[in-house]
Order: C-alpha cells, then structure tokens, then sequence
C-alpha cells in the first residue's frame, strides 16, 4: 500500500524462487497494475523512474495498519468468491476492485483516483 495515495495490490501465488527477485517483482506489478487501472504508460514510467529501489519498513501509523487490515479482508472476501463461482481467484479482478474501494481519508475517495492525481504532479529529473 502507498502511504500517501493508499494505493495498493495483492500478489497471489508466490513460489520461494519469486523471494530472491522480490523488488524486481514488486516493481513489475506496481507497473502491470497501474497500466490495468488505467494510467497511461508516461505517468507509469515517470512513477517508477522516480519510485527508487524497493525496501520494507514497518509502520506504527495506525491508521495505515487498519486500511491494510481492511483490504486483507476485501481481498480475500472478493478471492473466495471467485473460487467458489469460477474456480479461480481472479486475482486481476481483484485488484481492480481494491482501488475503487471507498477509503474516506482520501480526497478522491478511491485510492485508483487518487494515485492518478498524484502521477500527474511527478517531476522526471
């Protein structure tokens, strides 16, 4: 989840080979899904030109902690559903849905819409 857009995807499927190229595949989905939400390739590849290298690092904000919670739970409502309908966690429309979740924090009130806004004020050096 982007702290400031609250942008955010699940990865699904993971095997332990995929752990040691870990920030190579974060950036490749970062990129696979902002281009499936819509964003034009410019912005997406201003973004990552910009994104700098992958780390992790905790977080103690609570409120981040909660939306993380609550699309952990979204997520795996929406997965379910898809298995038990067609057999397949769909995980594509998934995160589709994810960012078209209302999240009231935000300006824009879905995360989608307000990555979008955020892209555009990105300045390539």
């Amino acid at each position: 989840m982007n702290n400031e857009t609250r942008y955010n995807f699940v990865m699904f499927g993971l095997v332990k080979v995929d752990f040691k190229r870990f920030g190579d595949l974060i950036v490749k989905q970062i990129s696979d899904n902002l281009l499936a939400d819509g964003m034009e390739q410019v912005l997406v590849d201003k973004y990552l030109l910009n994104c700098g290298d992958v780390s992790y690092t905790p977080t103690s904000d609570r409120s981040i902690i909660g939306q993380i919670n609550e699309m952990i739970m979204v997520a795996q409502y929406e997965m379910e559903g898809n298995i038990d309908e067609y057999g397949d966690p769909k995980i594509d429309q998934v995160n589709r849905f994810l960012n078209r979740f209302v999240i009231l924090k935000l300006p824009k009130l879905y995360s989608g819409e307000t990555m979008y806004d955020a892209l555009q004020y990105i300045d390539v050096e």
